[in-house]
C-alpha cells in the first residue's frame, strides 16, 4: 500500500512509513482494506490497483500495489 499528497502524512505519523506491507488471507476488497487501514471516505479521491483504477469492490490478491491518492485542492482558474 502506497500513500501520497496529505495521506502520506498521515500515514507516517501512524505507522512510521509512507508505505506498507500487508499480509493477507485470500482476498480482500478495496473497502476492506480501507476500513482495516482506518482511512475515511474524505482522506481518499482515487485507488490504483497495480496501476489501474478501482473501486470499492475490486479484489486485492497476494502481491498487488494498491495506491491510495488524496483530494487535491487549489490549482489555477
Amino acid at each position: 500500500v502506497k500513500s501520497f499528497g496529505h495521506l502520506r502524512n498521515d500515514f507516517i505519523k501512524r505507522f512510521g512509513t509512507d508505505s506498507l506491507v500487508l499480509d493477507i488471507d485470500g482476498k480482500i476488497s478495496v473497502l476492506q482494506l480501507i476500513e482495516r487501514l482506518g482511512i475515511s471516505k474524505a482522506q481518499y479521491h482515487i485507488i490504483l490497483v497495480n496501476g489501474l483504477h478501482a473501486d470499492m469492490q475490486t479484489e486485492i490478491c497476494d502481491g498487488d500495489t494498491v495506491a491510495i491518492f488524496p483530494p487535491i485542492a487549489g490549482g489555477l482558474i
